[in-house]
C-alpha cells in the first residue's frame, strides 16, 4: 500500500536517480489511493524537479508534467514552493500551451493571471464538435472553475455536456477531475447512475460509462468508497456501494480546496 511508505525518507536517503525512480514506481501504483499528504506533496517535488530537468519523460517513460497534473485533484498551491512556482512559471513562459498554463495555475503562479483572465474570456468550443479539450480557452477556465469562479464553471460544465459522449467519458472526466466544485462532482453523478455503454472498441469490449466517473471521483473526494484504478476494472458490487453513498452523502469533501 502506497500509504505506508515514507517519502521523506526515500527522498532524503537515496541518490536523486535512485529516489526519482523510487517515487515513479509509487506514483504508477497508486497515487491516488494514499491519505499520506506528505507523500503526495513530495512526489509533486520530484515531478516538478523532473520537468525543470527538461524530462518528457522519467525513468519508467511517464511523462512528468501528466503525472503531476494527475496529482491535481489532492494538491493546492501551498504544497508548490517558491523553487516549484519559480520552474512552472518558467516552462509556462517558453511554451504558453494549455498543460503549462494548468500547472501553473494549480501552483499559483501569479504572472500567468493575466493570460488566464483574458483566454477564459474566448469561447471555449471549435467549430468542430468535441475538439475543444486541449485550447488554452479550456484550459483557462479550468483554473478559473478550479478556483471557484462561478462564470468560468458553468462555462466548462456547458461546452463539456454539448461535446460527443466519447470526448466527455474519456476526455473530459480526466479534466474536470482538476476542478473540486460540487457541481463537477453532480455532472459526473450523472455518469455513475447511467446504465449506458461507449461504443465497442471491438466485437467483445463495450466498458460502461459508469467506471470513468468512478475513476474520476474517486481521485477527487475524500470518503469515497472505491479506490481510484487506473485500468478502470470497477465491479458492478463497486459501481453499486458508489451509487448508494452518493445518494446518501450530502456534502462532499475534496481533498484539495482548489486554492
Amino acid at each position: 500500500m502506497v500509504g505506508t511508505v515514507a517519502l521523506s525518507s526515500v527522498v532524503w536517503m537515496q541518490r536523486p536517480s535512485e529516489a526519482r525512480r523510487e517515487i515513479s514506481d509509487l506514483l504508477v501504483g497508486g497515487r491516488f489511493n494514499s491519505a499520506d499528504h506528505v507523500e503526495q506533496t513530495s512526489l509533486a517535488t520530484v515531478l516538478t524537479d523532473q520537468i525543470a530537468q527538461k524530462g518528457e519523460k522519467n525513468e519508467l517513460g511517464n511523462n512528468p508534467k501528466r503525472n503531476l497534473l494527475d496529482l491535481s485533484p489532492t494538491l493546492t498551491s501551498k504544497d508548490f514552493s517558491p523553487r516549484m512556482k519559480a520552474a512552472l512559471e518558467y516552462e509556462y513562459e517558453i511554451e504558453r500551451g494549455e498543460e503549462n498554463m494548468l500547472l501553473a495555475g494549480m501552483a499559483g503562479v501569479r504572472s500567468i493571471e493575466r493570460d488566464i483572465v483574458r483566454y477564459a474570456r474566448e469561447r471555449i468550443e471549435n467549430p468542430q464538435a468535441g475538439m475543444f479539450y486541449g485550447t488554452l480557452p479550456w484550459a483557462a477556465n479550468l483554473v478559473r472553475a478550479r478556483r471557484g469562479n462561478a462564470e468560468s464553471l458553468q462555462k466548462i460544465l456547458e461546452a463539456a455536456r454539448k461535446a460527443d459522449v466519447h470526448t466527455q467519458i474519456v476526455f473530459l472526466l480526466q479534466d474536470l477531475a482538476y476542478v473540486p466544485q460540487p457541481e463537477v462532482v453532480r455532472y459526473m453523478a450523472g455518469f455513475v447512475f447511467s446504465g449506458d455503454r461507449l461504443e465497442p472498441i471491438d466485437s467483445n469490449f463495450a466498458p460502461p460509462h459508469a467506471v470513468y466517473a468512478a475513476a474520476a471521483l474517486s481521485r477527487m473526494l475524500i470518503g469515497c468508497p472505491v479506490p481510484y484504478k487506473e485500468d478502470y476494472s470497477y465491479t458492478l458490487e463497486e459501481i453499486d456501494l458508489l451509487r448508494n453513498w452518493l445518494e446518501t452523502t450530502k456534502t462532499f469533501e475534496f481533498k484539495s480546496d482548489g486554492q
